[in-house]
């Protein structure tokens, strides 16, 4: 994916690497004018899974998660 504007991400929906919803992309962390981070609002019975929170700080998406 090959993104200009941070304000392109935001909104967009976030899949486990099994292709299962997990949520969507609510703001992206910066730090010295790169993405250092996303915070995701997780959907549904994904919460479940991450022991309740309703947002999830992920630094990595390409170990945890894929999204289109």
């Amino acid at each position: 994916m090959k993104i200009k504007r941070v304000s392109e991400v935001l909104k967009k929906r976030v899949y486990t690497d099994s292709g299962e919803l997990f949520g969507e992309i609510e703001e992206a962390n910066l730090h010295e004018n790169r993405i250092d981070g996303w915070r995701i609002r997780v959907i549904g019975g994904m919460s479940s899974l991450i022991s309740g929170a309703r947002g999830v700080h992920i630094i990595s998406l390409k170990l945890l998660l894929t999204f289109s």
